[in-house]
């Protein structure tokens, strides 16, 4: 991975919460003509300015304005995945042979499981075989019980 596209430590997801907390409350907005651009707060606080703006200086003036909002909601969309994906793998914070460990004896319990389940079936599958023909009812009880 390059540096661009490398997930982020705990400890930079935090700097950046924290640099998003200090920043002057948004939202934020940019206006601009060939003459300069200003970003500023919605009440008019100027946020930052420049004279004789280029048509790329207004797109990151746009870019500048829009981040004060957006990064508030990239940080609680990360927060939420990283929810997500803790209650989907809960050993994903693990070192690797703990987490394979704990993987194998998960997968010991899920095995145990469905061999009980399988049993459950077999024994109601019996139960229903030797039923005599004419009690289809019957059988349709012990079905149900079964699953």
């Amino acid at each position: 991975m390059t540096e661009n596209t490398r997930l982020l430590k705990p400890d930079e997801l935090r700097e950046i919460a924290e640099r998003e907390r200090k920043a002057t409350p948004g939202p934020w907005n940019a206006i601009g003509n060939p003459y300069g651009f200003l970003v500023s707060t919605l009440n008019g606080m100027t946020i930052c300015e420049k004279d004789e703006a280029t048509s790329i200086d207004f797109c990151n003036a746009e870019f500048i304005a829009a981040s004060r909002t957006d990064i508030p909601r990239l940080l609680t969309h990360i927060e939420a995945l990283q929810a997500q994906l803790s209650s989907l793998c809960p050993i994903g914070d693990l070192g690797v042979i703990t987490s394979l460990q704990t993987e194998k004896t998960h997968m010991v319990e899920h095995i145990k499981a469905q061999q009980a389940e399988i049993e459950r079936y077999k024994t109601a599958l019996e139960r229903i075989c030797s039923i005599e023909p004419d009690s289809l009812y019957d059988a349709q009880l012990i079905a149900e019980e079964a699953l």
